[in-house]
């Protein structure tokens, strides 16, 4: 499921919706919030001392609610934090031997996963390129541009083959 940032009316409209006491499934399915969120909502509200299954509705107040929201952004910046970073920076130098040694990733990323290190192949791509400037080579073969260097061009294409698609001159 995508991640969506819910809305102090939402997380409201939560609360008031359990105190109310309607199902976690009822008020999930009505708000389209995930029944997970539901329960990590309650939860926040117990440890800010209101229970929504025991105490009344006119207990929730804009406070509480702001107290949440806040409760919610901050552990959604920290889970927001790129995780294969905490997987992946502990082995940075052996990753950073690794390519120096010339192994290409997929076979590093076998290497990590038999020491239990899972990672996807997209994450672990994108820590290299974040970490270590690291980019695929690219390979560029400089053709002649002018007409005078035509048979310069025409031993390139015959030694390289058909390239792309620069044409021959006749």
């Amino acid at each position: 499921m995508v991640f969506r940032r819910v809305h102090m009316i939402e997380i409201k409209e939560i609360l008031l919706r359990i105190t109310a006491k309607d199902s976690i499934r009822n008020v999930s399915f009505s708000l389209s919030v995930h029944r997970e969120t539901i329960r990590n909502y309650i939860e926040l509200a117990k440890r800010h001392g209101f229970d929504p299954h025991e105490d009344s509705r006119s207990e929730i107040t804009d406070a509480l609610i702001e107290k949440i929201k806040a409760d919610v952004d901050s552990a959604s910046s920290k889970s927001l934090l790129i995780p294969r970073n905490e997987i992946l920076l502990p082995h940075k130098d052996e990753i950073e031997k690794y390519l120096e040694s010339g192994l290409k990733g997929s076979k590093i990323i076998a290497l990590l996963a038999r020491k239990k290190i899972k990672i996807s192949r997209q994450s672990f791509y994108r820590f290299v390129q974040q970490c270590e400037g690291y980019r695929k080579a690219k390979i560029t073969v400089r053709l002649p541009a002018r007409a005078s260097q035509a048979s310069t061009l025409r031993q390139t294409l015959e030694d390289w083959g058909s390239y792309g698609t620069a044409q021959q001159t006749n």
